[in-house]
């Protein structure tokens, strides 16, 4: 059978039932698994979330995937990056997100018992199974109007599946919405579902989220282990911080761009910039890449102006780090930076650096360095033939001090740019993938 990412979830949900644990699929299944477009939640028990790392490793060590990210978003609630190439040398990404009680800012809003009491098998319009557990429709209909709700996003597309789970049992789902909300909340509720017209609940849904928080008992001691996941998070970032290298012509702007697509489902957001954090401009998008035609066209600067510029951008990239990258990376972002401090050290009159060069090295050992560096490798015949910046002979020797300053780095890798651009931005993506995947693995202890 061909791998796809129906397939795979599949498996898992194959998976899950052979080990014998509850689950249901909550949300918008109606074209599920056939298309996953998000997210794959999942609720499982109470007393199955602490071993849930381990129930998902040993799923990807039978299905051949790896895990790539554990994302711990609540006290008990875990969202996966699963990752898989498939036969047709493709990236499968699956996203469970799966979670015990339905915490929020510690606060219980649901238990997962409730709700798994009432799972059943889903079926389609001809009541063939599906191969999946779903919650009844009254308990679908109140998991996703407090998450909706909660989260302050309620669109049309989600008002029509709300209305749909209602017409199902309205009085259930009626007698689960008087658990958070009054009789004259409950009925604009209950009007707004029968009718699929959300306009009322749209205009009033701060009110109704603090509302129904304020009823929800809240827990100390889940607040005190919020407190240690917020840290845990910060110690341990689930970001990635890529750096690439290279001299003119050697593909750096393409394969930046095509393997930030092709990874980014690993992440919550992608950032990239040019040579440094540009941490003390007012307008870094505006000023991220400047297109330079003849890097080496103005002279040197003389040793004091260079060494002024050298501190300047020393500060730059230390306070950019901690300022700008470290909290991107603790927000599950991919950072990628088209050259880095190195730079200098190989093309020194690009940055028109006239010191001595030991004052850089220096420098570049107190600078934070990246998770991962790629130097894109090519002949210089070959980035000769895509750029004509610089001389042959200029190619050449910058070709050289990348390799000398790379293949001693331990973060390093040196990919051969002059192959077949697919080729070049599968090998990346396998790298940054397996790093991914051996970070998750120990963090876990899933060895």
């Amino acid at each position: 059978m061909i791998l796809t990412k129906p397939s795979l979830a599949q498996g898992l949900f194959k998976f899950l039932d052979t080990l014998q644990v509850e689950y249901c699929v909550v949300g918008d299944i109606s074209s599920f698994p056939d298309t996953i477009t998000g997210d794959i939640d999942i609720i499982i028990p109470q007393n199955e979330i602490q071993r849930v790392n381990q129930i998902l490793g040993r799923f990807c060590r039978q299905s051949g995937a790896q895990i790539l990210q554990v994302l711990q978003h609540e006290q008990n609630a875990f969202y996966f990056v699963l990752y898989v190439r498939s036969e047709k040398q493709e990236n499968i990404f699956l996203h469970p997100d799966i979670c015990g009680d339905y915490y929020r800012n510690a606060r219980l809003l649901l238990k997962a018992r409730d709700i798994l009491e009432t799972r059943q098998q889903a079926t389609d319009e001809k009541g063939i199974p599906r191969g999946f557990s779903v919650p009844a429709p009254d308990y679908a209909f109140i998991y996703y109007l407090l998450k909706k709700i909660d989260k302050n996003e309620l669109n049309s597309a989600h008002g029509a599946y709300l209305s749909q789970q209602w017409h199902l049992n309205p009085e259930g789902a009626r007698e689960l919405l008087s658990r958070y909300w009054n009789v004259e909340t409950v009925k604009m509720l209950s009007v707004a579902a029968e009718v699929d017209n959300w306009a009322l609940v749209q205009k009033n849904i701060t009110h109704l989220q603090k509302t129904f928080r304020r009823k929800a008992p809240r827990y100390g001691s889940i607040l005190i282990k919020e407190s240690l996941r917020i840290i845990n998070r910060i110690v341990e970032p689930t970001g990635l911080f890529i750096v690439f290298l290279g001299a003119d012509g050697s593909g750096k702007s393409t394969v930046i761009d095509n393997v930030s697509t092709a990874v980014s489902p690993a992440f919550r957001r992608i950032q990239q910039f040019h040579f440094r954090p540009d941490f003390f401009s007012r307008n870094r998008k505006k000023n991220s890449k400047k297109i330079v035609s003849d890097p080496h066209k103005d002279k040197p600067y003389g040793i004091t102006k260079s060494i002024l510029k050298l501190i300047y951008y020393f500060f730059d990239y230390v306070l950019g780090y901690f300022f700008l990258i470290e909290p991107s990376r603790i927000r599950s972002t991919l950072v990628v930076c088209d050259r880095y401090f190195q730079d200098i050290l190989v093309d020194p009159k690009r940055y028109r650096y006239g010191a001595p060069l030991k004052i850089i090295n220096w420098c570049r050992k107190l600078i934070p360095q990246p998770d991962i560096i790629f130097l894109l490798d090519a002949p210089k015949e070959i980035l000769q033939q895509r750029k004509q910046e610089v001389s042959p002979a200029e190619s050449q020797r910058q070709r050289m001090a990348y390799i000398e300053l790379v293949q001693h780095c331990d973060i390093g890798h040196i990919i051969d740019a002059s192959q077949p651009l697919d080729v070049v931005n599968a090998k990346v993506e396998n790298i940054i993938c397996q790093y991914l995947s051996d970070r998750t693995e120990k963090r876990l202890r899933l060895n």
